[in-house]
């Protein structure tokens, strides 16, 4: 795998992370902060990209999004978008919802010349992409985890996805998004431009090669 040839992998704890972090039909467990916090960054972005993970849940984690919900909806009306294996919006007890990007022959194709797995798309994810998925959904707040905005040629040094999620306009339609990523692989993301909150903490793991700067964004609606 390409992707790992600059990553100084032990395979011994890519084997325990395999093990204790996997369900026995490969999908992605919740697990406590604690556990994570035993392995080098090598190891868990190696364990990430070997099994198509971008972000790794915790129990933390959710509790914390879940107090971020509540702040703006005691109703809980809350969707994931974006959802992949659907591990965090499962584990938020939340519809989780895709656009299936990576299910298209051509993305397949490309991951496939890079050497990594697609997303393994959980079974209870819907599929729906952003807009649509609020438009069914009507929800309050919406969370993300390591989602790609949406390429704009007027903006090409920002990069982003043709299929990417227009977040500016998904943030004028909720009154809050929560996004959990890393601020050196999004550091380009136009929301950035917008008033929000950065979180930071020991509850964050993700295949970022800079661990320090995962983070838990947050946006308030009517901003953008």
């Amino acid at each position: 795998m390409r992707g790992l040839s600059i990553i100084d992998v032990d395979h011994k704890a890519i084997d325990r992370l395999n093990a204790e972090a996997l369900n026995l039909d490969g999908t992605l467990k919740v697990m406590p902060s604690e556990f994570y916090q035993q392995f080098r960054q090598d190891d868990l972005c190696g364990f990430c990209m070997f099994n198509g993970f971008y972000c790794l849940p915790t129990i933390e984690l959710l509790d914390y999004i879940h107090r971020l919900i509540a702040e703006v909806s005691p109703t809980r009306s809350a969707i994931e978008i974006g959802s992949g294996n659907g591990v965090l919006g499962r584990g938020l007890g939340i519809p989780c919802t895709d656009n299936l990007m990576q299910t298209r022959p051509e993305i397949i194709e490309h991951y496939a010349r890079v050497g990594q797995p697609v997303i393994k798309y959980g079974e209870h994810v819907e599929e729906l992409d952003a807009l649509k998925a609020i438009h069914v959904y009507t929800p309050d707040v919406v969370v993300a985890a390591w989602v790609t905005h949406t390429y704009d040629p007027k903006d090409h040094a920002r990069g982003g996805n043709m299929y990417g999620v227009d977040e500016k306009l998904l943030l004028s339609k909720i009154k809050r998004y929560v996004f959990v990523g890393n601020m050196t692989t999004h550091e380009l993301k136009p929301l950035l431009t917008i008033p929000h909150r950065e979180i930071r903490g020991d509850f964050l793991f993700s295949r970022g090669r800079v661990p320090e700067d995962n983070v838990l964004l947050v946006w308030d609606g009517g901003l953008a």
